[in-house]
């Protein structure tokens, strides 16, 4: 009996949301979507993620370099932070120093 529960736990917590392995081709497809989220979000010119993001459960981090777009910063290197929601599937941004 105490097999069978033990069974059972086991079961119950590899079903209960802990990370499901993803293919190569879902892991791009996600990062394309962060970058295009975060980009649009950040307003910047000739924007580039910094790197990869960085993965958690429910959000992907993803540091950008670009440009300002408009007005009198117009063309000054900015860097963002950017921190996107994989449930709403929306991108926060907000601008960072020093990184």
């Amino acid at each position: 009996m105490r097999a069978l529960a033990a069974a059972a736990l086991g079961a119950l917590i590899a079903g209960s949301g802990m990370a499901q392995a993803a293919s190569p081709d879902a892991w791009r497809e996600h990062a394309a979507e962060v970058a295009k989220a975060c980009a649009a979000a950040s307003g910047l010119a000739k924007v580039k993620p910094r790197g990869p993001a960085a993965e958690f459960e429910a959000h992907s981090a993803l540091l950008l370099d670009g440009r300002v777009a408009s007005g009198a910063m117009k063309g000054t290197p900015e860097r963002m932070a950017c921190l996107f929601d994989k449930q709403t599937r929306k991108a926060s941004v907000t601008p960072v120093q020093g990184w």
